[in-house]
């Protein structure tokens, strides 16, 4: 069992070799199938720098695969699923928002446990978010604990795209969402397909340099549409059961 690690990136030339970096320091090597960065309609550098970390790491299995579906990050997330080999998969964001040393964490809960999903929960004891936009953390906060509570869903944080999963369940999940909510889409639609979840705690951090994709009001209309989404399904499943 390996993981096939994923790293969407737009014009990230200035952090993309900082978080391989990371990854190559802190990540066994023997639990790696491959490091996919999937260069999304990048018009910086982005490409020829993870070529050339990669030709200095040979160790590590680095590519850089260029995304010919439109823009943005679910179609980069999308297409990276389909090229990833390994019988797990975790994507990372390209900020360094994410603390790379819980994919060790992670790999290991896959071990021990019985689960599909193990997500990385910033609103579990020990978990933590830093930074960022005060609105946007309770946002993403609410929408975690809120669900954890009315659904039932082993997580406080289904919004973190911070998880790792495996890939046959992946195969098996037609995703509809074109922004960053695909990656709570991923977790709501595996839960009520009664795939297994669990958690471990994560820390968050602000990304330090340039700026990020993510536009809080552009994107919250996605998020709000999943939770209400998850929250009819759940309890028209179990009228239905009821029923039955």
């Amino acid at each position: 069992m390996k993981v096939s690690i994923i790293i969407p990136a737009h014009n990230e030339e200035y952090l993309i070799a900082k978080i391989l970096a990371d990854i190559v320091s802190r990540t066994p090597l023997e639990i790696v199938e491959e490091i996919i960065v999937v260069d999304d309609h990048s018009v910086d550098t982005t490409a020829s720098v993870v070529s050339k970390f990669a030709q200095n790491h040979t160790a590590f299995n680095i590519k850089a695969v260029s995304n010919n579906t439109p823009a943005g990050f679910a179609n980069a997330l999308r297409f990276g699923i389909e090229k990833a080999r390994g019988d797990l998969i975790i994507h990372l964001m390209a900020d360094e928002c994410d603390r790379i040393s819980d994919i060790s964490l992670m790999f290991n809960k896959f071990k021990t446990s019985n689960a599909d999903i193990v997500c990385g929960s910033r609103y579990m004891e020990s978990g933590e978010r830093n930074g960022g936009s005060v609105l946007k953390g309770f946002f993403s906060r609410f929408v975690g604990v809120s669900l954890h509570s009315i659904i039932n869903i082993p997580t406080r944080d289904c919004s973190n795209a911070f998880k790792m999963y495996r890939k046959k369940i992946l195969d098996k999940i037609i995703l509809n969402s074109n922004g960053f909510e695909v990656s709570m889409e991923l977790c709501l639609k595996a839960y009520l397909l009664g795939y297994k979840i669990d958690e471990v705690s994560t820390v968050w951090h602000e990304r330090e340099e340039g700026s990020s994709d993510f536009k809080m009001f552009k994107e919250s209309s996605g998020y709000i549409r999943l939770y209400f989404w998850a929250i009819f399904k759940y309890f028209q499943s179990r009228m239905y059961a009821v029923k039955s």
